[in-house]
Formats: structure tokens, sequence, C-alpha cells
């Protein structure tokens, strides 16, 4: 079933409800939800048994990460000692904003960028990120994560440019799974062969698990690792001192 993005207005999407080829709309949101991934040592991965070295490393996978940007200077995209590009691989690194074609290489194989939604909100992507694929907060919702259709549109481009695993770090308000625009993409994505891997959340309260189609791998984590100080005050004016996640 294909489907698009527009912009109607009431009687426009009235019309276009009662052609007889009409099966569903959904309408936009700009309520991204962001939520946290952390590193190998946090998962428990070890370099030399275990899960990642029985799987080679994911040698060869092509990894599709739907998210707010990246920081092409970062460690994590350092392609020292990585394979050439898979040839199977039909992606591409678009310019932009603080961003080119160059800062592409054997680990960030390309990147684009996803906006065109947000535009026609109203929002535009602002003076807090770039009309590019770099980011500017990094992993913050400080100021919204995204429109619904934009996350989409990667979603379906990601699949096209022949990725294997797709990684989405963010949500949208919980409904029905038939209503839940993630749950539905991820199935469409699923059926071409492509594993979709979904956070949890960070809403910390009963029943407040993100992503949960039960087609979707969806990754919740106990326990944190990290943790800042906190101090306690007492009514007999005792003070103590400990850490708080």
């Amino acid at each position: 079933m294909p489907g698009f993005s527009a912009r109607l207005t009431l009687s426009e999407l009235s019309a276009l409800e009662r052609h007889p080829t009409h099966r569903a709309t959904y309408p936009d949101s700009t309520d991204a939800k962001l939520f946290t991934t952390h590193t190998p040592r946090y998962l428990g991965l070890d370099h030399l048994s275990g899960l990642w070295a029985a799987s080679s490393y994911g040698t060869g996978t092509i990894i599709g990460v739907i998210d707010t940007g990246v920081l092409p200077e970062s460690p994590s995209f350092d392609d020292r000692g990585m394979l050439p590009v898979p040839s199977r691989w039909r992606g591409e690194c678009e310019n932009g904003t603080h961003f080119d074609a160059s800062m592409c290489n054997r680990k960030l194989i390309g990147a684009r960028s996803f906006w065109k939604a947000l535009d026609a909100s109203g929002v535009g992507v602002g003076p807090h990120d770039y009309d590019s694929p770099r980011d500017f907060f990094g992993h913050t919702d400080d100021y919204g994560g995204g429109a619904m259709s934009d996350v989409l549109a990667g979603m379906d481009r990601a699949v096209a440019h022949g990725i294997d695993v797709m990684s989405l770090s963010l949500g949208f308000d919980h409904s029905p799974l038939y209503g839940d625009v993630i749950a539905v993409a991820a199935l469409s994505t699923i059926e071409r062969g492509v594993v979709v891997v979904c956070a949890a959340g960070n809403d910390g309260s009963r029943n407040s698990t993100y992503n949960g189609a039960p087609w979707i791998v969806t990754v919740g984590a106990g326990t944190i690792d990290r943790s800042t100080s906190a101090v306690l005050r007492l009514g007999n004016s005792a003070v103590l001192e400990g850490l708080s996640s």
C-alpha cells in the first residue's frame, strides 16, 4: 500500500477520503520524543567472546539510524580498519549546512536530512539545528524531536538505500497499533527483510513503553550507569549528600 505526505485543506482531505482507493489518513505530528542510546560497554558486549564476537562484530552490516543527526568528527565514525563500503549500498552523502559529502567515509557511508514536514508545519529547522545531517545539540529534546512525516520519509528512503538493520531512538504519543505510524512503517520494513530496532522510551512510569509492536525489537534498560549528586535536607536540619539517578 503506497502512501504520501501532503498539506491539505479540510475540504481537500474530505474529497481524498471519499476516493474509492483511499484506505487511511494519519494526521502529522511534530512531537517526536527522543530516547537515549549508550555504548557497547553498557550493553555488556565483550570484544573477545559472546554475541558480539560470534556475529563477527557486524562486519558488512549496513545500519540505518533514524535520529536527530550526526557529528561526523566523533571517534564513533573513525573508519580505520573498516572494510570497503558494501557494493549493495545505494545511498548518498548529501551536502548541507556545515556538512558535505567529504565527511562520509567507510563507516559513515551515507547521511541525509529530512525536514520538509517540519518546515510545512511552520516549525522549521529553526536557529537550534542545521539544515543538514549535522546534529546541533546532540540527542536531546530541548527543541523538539521532529515531524512524523519526516521520520517516515527517512525510514522509507533508508530501506530503498539497502540497509540491513534500522535503528530508531525516538517515538510518538501512544496509540493503537493501527494508528501508530512507526509500527505500520516498521511492519512494511521487516516485510522487505530489514530488522527494526527501537528504544522503549524514558518516561519511567507504568505502561509507558513506546514502540511495543510485536514485530519490532524493542530495547529498554532496567538500570542506568549514570548518576548525579544530590543533597537531602531533613526536618532536623541534617544534610545528607549522595547520588541520584
